[in-house]
C-alpha cells in the first residue's frame, strides 16, 4: 500500500516538474518571437517541448507506470500550469511579464 502511494506522490512530483520545465520552455519561446529568425527558434522550442513530452510518456511507459501514475503526472502537471498562471495574472512577485 505504502509503495503504491510513493509512487503516486513520484508521478505527481515528477508531472510537475515537466511541467514547470515545459513552461519554462515555452516563455522561452515566446520571448524569442521578437528576435532575429522568429519562425524557426519558435519551431525549434516546439520541437523540443514535444520531444519533452514524448521521452517523459515513455519513461514512464519503460518503468512500468499503469493508468493511476499516468493521472499523477497529469495531475502534477496540471497543478504547476495552474501555479504559474495565477502567478502571472496576479503578478505575485513572478518575473514573467
Amino acid at each position: 500500500m505504502s509503495a503504491g502511494i510513493a509512487a503516486m506522490v513520484a508521478s505527481v512530483l515528477a508531472g510537475a516538474a515537466f511541467g514547470a520545465l515545459h513552461l519554462v520552455l515555452l516563455r522561452v519561446a515566446t520571448r524569442a518571437l521578437a528576435g532575429p529568425r522568429p519562425g524557426r527558434i519558435f519551431v525549434l522550442f516546439a520541437l523540443l517541448r514535444a520531444s519533452l513530452l514524448v521521452a517523459a510518456l515513455a519513461g514512464m511507459a519503460a518503468l512500468g507506470a499503469g493508468a493511476a501514475e499516468f493521472i499523477g503526472a497529469l495531475a502534477g502537471y496540471l497543478a504547476a500550469r495552474f501555479l504559474v498562471i495565477r502567478g502571472v495574472r496576479t503578478g505575485n512577485g513572478l518575473p514573467w511579464r
